[in-house]
């Protein structure tokens, strides 16, 4: 009797939430640090170089915050830490947000580039999220290359279901 719930909500600034993101006791603490600093890293390549410093080698599950919010920051040195990401990450789901976000790099050579090698990524996560970013970055001349990956068979059909995804967003005759 006489207690009241309520939620406590603490702002950081984005220098205090990058320290949280890289020295909070769990897992938890670090995504929600990463979380709380995305909209801060938002084309600020400094911010998000220090982000992407942050947790690049963490738990899937903080490497997808950190995916997201350097895709939301849309500068270099964030697509550069995707790209490795992408590329480097142990845990499959990682490299799978990490494609994600590199599909908001829209007139991004080099982020098409890093989804293209994606493609012969071993796991159906990866290669279903691959096929998702390509048919966000890619154009009608990609259809041949997403085509063979519709009868690709996979747990769940996650890559039959990117490629089809993929010739979706692309339309046009060929799709």
């Amino acid at each position: 009797e006489g207690w009241l719930a309520a939620e406590l909500t603490v702002e950081r600034t984005p220098v205090e939430a990058l320290d949280v993101a890289r020295h909070g006791s769990t897992v938890v603490v670090r995504r929600r640090a990463i979380e709380g600093a995305k909209s801060s890293v938002a084309g600020d390549g400094r911010l998000a170089t220090r982000l992407a410093a942050a947790a690049g080698a963490d738990h899937w599950w903080v490497v997808a915050a950190l995916a997201d919010a350097l895709g939301a920051s849309q500068t270099a040195p964030a697509r550069e830490a995707l790209d490795k990401i992408a590329s480097e990450h142990v845990d499959s789901r990682a490299r799978a947000a990490a494609l994600d976000a590199l599909a908001s790099y829209r007139e991004d050579a080099a982020a098409r580039a890093s989804v293209l090698d994606a493609l012969k990524d071993p796991s159906y996560r990866v290669l279903g999220a691959a096929l998702r970013a390509l048919g966000r970055l890619g154009s009608d001349r990609d259809v041949s290359r997403i085509v063979p990956f519709l009868d690709e068979e996979s747990p769940y059909a996650v890559v039959a279901e990117g490629a089809a995804d993929a010739l979706a967003r692309l339309g046009g005759d060929r799709a």
